[in-house]
């Protein structure tokens, strides 16, 4: 008799931890309350987000799970998931990107999928690969990943010292990464990889069923049922990570001094020709698994490049930003604090000069949030108030940029300060610039979706 059956209220035990770590829903285990953590980590950068939040099913996890049960009873005991919706998602410049947006749980099974494998597949990255590394020994549970701040301060750092030691660097990224990203490769790269994982039998049955489930998950989420990554999540993250450990191992094995972050990769060599043929090496991997690099991003920096030059490919190694990273390691309340000076410089300076699309802008962003968070800020301070000014401001002039903006105003505007600047952004009919209208209407979508704690 099965564990089904003995249980005898099958309701009750359904949700029941063990039920679901026993991988008797899903055929994997599932970890429910840990998986709502970490989507809800992920969820906090969302291009499109619930107006509540999904509180109401985060601070109920039994209705979560009796709706999954519920999903399962209807498609006959395989989750089937739904199709993804295209968002179209302006980027600098006038283009765009698409956004897949998925339900509330097909994102939670997508991430217990992640939460699931990571553990398994991180240890066979090599240590070049610095983004959204595993975080075994976190003392916060919630984060699945090691903290992407400092990893990036890590990539860009490491690879700084090409000038102080006289070589050359290659610096390129991706073209359309998680547009191009296959399917069919990232499962190939998932079975691929089981023999060298560090597993039991029974685990490898469980990482089998988690791979089967999200072949068939994929093929509903990703923009033409063969390729494309839902962008902007964890989850697809971690895939990349997977997909390109061939190249990484590749480039590492022909004894290139090989540096990664996400889709950006960056290689140090002693000669320019060196570097060229890095170069080529790393188009030969990449096209062995559909992907190719950005020409229009790619340079080689010489070791004698121009300030202007590192600035642009370094824009984390400012002294403003450096500076408050220190301060934050510091980990001393008192000194944090003195950062928030800084970090509203910082934003200030992005919003004036047009840089609201850079990671000195994101990195900014975040920390306010995060100096809000803890308590270690009082949002209606005057250093805020300047700021929801100048974001009332400009909103029209940095449209590509509303997710950071909601962000902002989501963190700090807690007496709807700026309300009149959101209502007339949001009916401003744009008539001399079409365009500019049409992408207004896209980021519209956006602002709307502000917590409504502001109403009242």
């Amino acid at each position: 008799m099965s564990d089904y059956s003995e249980k005898g209220n099958y309701p009750e035990y359904s949700l029941s931890p063990a039920f679901w770590e026993k991988g008797q829903a899903l055929g994997f285990p599932i970890k429910f309350d840990l998986v709502l953590k970490h989507l809800r980590q992920d969820m906090r950068d969302d291009w499109y987000f619930d107006c509540l939040q999904y509180d109401d099913l985060f601070k109920n996890p039994d209705e979560a799970k009796r709706i999954i049960l519920s999903l399962l009873q209807e498609w006959n005991g395989v989750y089937c998931g739904t199709r993804s919706v295209v968002r179209n998602i302006p980027k600098k410049g006038y283009g765009e990107r698409y956004g897949l947006e998925t339900d509330f749980f097909d994102r939670f099974i997508y991430q217990s999928i992640c939460s699931f494998l990571i553990p398994f597949y991180d240890s066979l990255l090599g240590h070049r690969v610095l983004s959204y590394r595993h975080d075994a020994a976190s003392q916060n549970s919630k984060y699945l990943f090691k903290n992407k701040i400092d990893r990036w301060f890590t990539f860009e750092g490491v690879t700084l010292t090409f000038a102080r030691s006289n070589r050359h660097l290659l610096v390129t990224d991706l073209s359309n990464f998680f547009e191009n990203i296959s399917r069919a490769q990232i499962i190939a790269a998932l079975e691929k990889a089981i023999p060298e994982i560090v597993a039991t039998g029974p685990e490898k049955l469980h990482i089998r069923n988690a791979i089967g489930t999200l072949d068939r998950l994929l093929e509903q989420w990703t923009f033409s049922r063969d390729h494309g990554l839902p962008q902007n999540r964890d989850a697809s993250s971690f895939l990349s990570n997977v997909l390109l450990r061939s190249v990484d191992h590749e480039m590492a094995r022909k004894g290139y001094d090989y540096y990664r972050y996400v889709d950006d990769i960056r290689v140090l060599a002693d000669t320019e020709p060196q570097v060229r043929r890095a170069l080529q090496d790393l188009i030969r991997e990449l096209r062995k698994i559909g992907l190719n690099i950005n020409a229009t991003k790619t340079e080689i920096l010489p070791p004698d490049a121009s300030q202007e030059t590192l600035a642009t490919y370094f824009p984390s190694q400012d002294s403003a930003t450096t500076a408050i990273n220190q301060m934050w390691q510091s980990r001393s309340r008192r000194i944090v604090t003195r950062s928030v000076a800084y970090i509203f410089n910082i934003l200030t300076n992005c919003i004036e000069t047009g840089d609201t699309q850079t990671r000195q802008f994101r990195f900014a962003v975040n920390r306010v949030a995060q100096i809000v968070e803890s308590g270690l800020f009082d949002v209606g301070d005057a250093l805020s108030t300047t700021l929801l000014d100048t974001l009332s401001r400009s909103l029209s002039e940095h449209a590509v940029s509303t997710d950071q903006y909601c962000r902002l105003i989501a963190t700090l505007d807690r007496d709807g300060r700026c309300l009149p600047a959101l209502e007339c952004f949001l009916t401003s009919g744009g008539a001399r610039n079409p365009r500019l209208a049409e992408l207004q209407h896209m980021d519209a979508t956006r602002v709307s979706e502000i917590p409504i704690r502001w109403v009242g």
